[in-house]
């Protein structure tokens, strides 16, 4: 894992520890898309949340979003990342514990060849 999330935060890009060697590490791809997905666990968001983030969906995108935007900061170029976000439906862990929720607020960053990214478009259009 490269980077881990900062205790008290609710999975912005800045409350990552290790963003910035992410964003090193990732300057060097230029042939790839950088896929960027947000995930939650099942937890409801709170009464207080729900005026900005309506459902996990949305704070799921947020992260992912946020973490995009951060990565553009570090002079990432805009055009290959692409934001998603899976919400509780892609669980790493049991959402039964405090723990298992914890492993599944996260973000992923995949890096995807850039001609098979071009060919799927391709298919697509």
């Amino acid at each position: 894992m490269l980077a881990r999330r900062a205790e008290g935060c609710i999975g912005w890009a800045e409350c990552f520890v290790g963003t910035e060697v992410v964003g090193g590490a990732l300057k060097g791809y230029e042939n790839k898309v950088i896929r960027v997905v947000g995930h939650t666990d099942n937890v409801q968001i709170s009464q207080t949340l729900q005026g900005t983030f309506p459902s996990n969906r949305e704070l799921s995108v947020a992260r992912a979003t946020t973490v995009v935007r951060y990565l553009q900061e570090v002079s990432i170029a805009p055009e290959p990342m692409v934001a998603s976000g899976r919400s509780e439906y892609d669980p790493v862990a049991t959402n039964d514990t405090a723990e298992g929720r914890q492993r599944n607020r996260r973000i992923e960053i995949m890096l995807i060849d850039k001609s098979l990214a071009d060919e799927l478009k391709k298919s697509v259009n």
